[in-house]
Parts: C-alpha cells; structure tokens; sequence
C-alpha cells in the first residue's frame, strides 16, 4: 500500500470516528483522535511537550504542536485550546499532510462529501491558487462547527493540504470573555491617536 493510499484509508478512519457529543448532537467533533470540546488531557500523548504558545492575535487561544509521529502521512499540525472561558478545551485542529498534491486534496473532497454532505461553501480564490471548501454545522444547542478542507499552490500560504477543525461557539466564547478579562487593561494604555504620515511605509 503506497503512501498516498494510507492517508486516505487513515482518514477515512479518521472521519468514521465519533465522539459521545457527536452521537448525540450529530455534529462531527472528531477527526484523528482529537475531539472538539473535550480536554487536552483526552490525547496528551498526541502533543509535543514544551511547544504550547499563546498565540499572537489570538491570545485567548494556546496552541500545541502535533507529534508527528502519532499520526501516519501528517507533516505537522496543531491542537488550540481555550485559555479564558474553558482553559485547556479543545477548541480548534490544523492537519498538514505530507502528500503535498492536487490529487490528494481531490479524493479527501470526495470523501468528505460523502461523509458530510455537498452543502460547502468555496473559500478559495478565484483563479484556484488556493483551492478551500468549508463545512458549517450547528447543534440543537447553537453548537456550531466549521471545517476547512484547503489545497494551496501560494508558498507563502500553508503549501499542499491541510484540514482545519473549529469548534466556532466556544471560539467565540473564548474571546468574548478575552475581551472582558482585558478590556480595563486595554482602555488603560489605549494610545493615543497621531497622524499618519504614509510616506513613512514606502520602500526606499
């Protein structure tokens, strides 16, 4: 079995994997093991120790980098976690595959239709350097869940597949208390507005 077929059954795998919320909310929560909504504590032996980090604009938010060698055919990934309304909940996954190809993103789209549904949304850009098809799901309780499935040709903006998991609601929860934890502090060293000289940002 090559490569390319191993991903594929792995994710095929991945996406047949349902947690306890999602059985009863029929929302997809989980995808290579890691489940939205749950603690980090659910797969801390998919972490790498000593790379969780606050994430610059997006302080509510600590990422932690996913072992590679955990999940087979991945080159990298991430796993946020709230850090102000649910600390250390899971609440976003990023998955970088190590198949880089146009190929691979085509068999992953047709699975995922099939598993969940062609109702999508493109993402992408016009001329397809960037090819992404988002899912958007929302539970009885005003869960919501999005997934973006992305196949990028721009070097600059994440190259070859990737997939990423967000569980929105409690996203949004994140920042909202972020906010009201810091906005006194915000308001308190809020600078003061000067002019803006433009020519100050032209290359010289």
């Amino acid at each position: 079995m090559n490569m390319h077929r191993k991903i594929l059954f792995f994710l095929l795998l991945c996406l047949c994997l349902t947690s306890t919320a999602y059985a009863k909310s029929d929302l997809p929560l989980t995808i290579a093991g890691i489940t939205l909504g749950d603690h980090i504590s659910s797969c801390e032996e998919m972490c790498v120790e000593d790379t969780a980090i606050a994430l610059r604009d997006e302080m509510y938010i600590t990422e932690i980098n996913i072992d590679r060698g955990q999940l087979p055919g991945v080159r990298g990934g991430t796993i946020g976690v709230g850090n102000c309304f649910a600390p250390g909940t899971i609440v976003r996954v990023k998955i970088k595959f190590q198949d880089r190809s146009e190929e691979l993103f085509e068999d992953l789209l047709d699975l995922y239709d099939k598993k969940l549904g062609k109702k999508r949304t493109w993402q992408g850009d016009a001329f397809h350097i960037i090819q992404s098809w988002q899912w958007v799901f929302t539970g009885e309780k005003g869960e919501k869940v999005e997934i973006l499935l992305t196949y990028s040709r721009n070097p600059e903006f994440r190259p070859g597949v990737s997939v990423k998991m967000t569980l929105r609601s409690l996203y949004l929860k994140e920042l909202e208390c972020w906010k009201k934890k810091h906005e006194k502090e915000h308001e308190k060293h809020k600078p003061i507005d000067k002019a803006v000289d433009l020519k100050t940002f032209l290359p010289h």
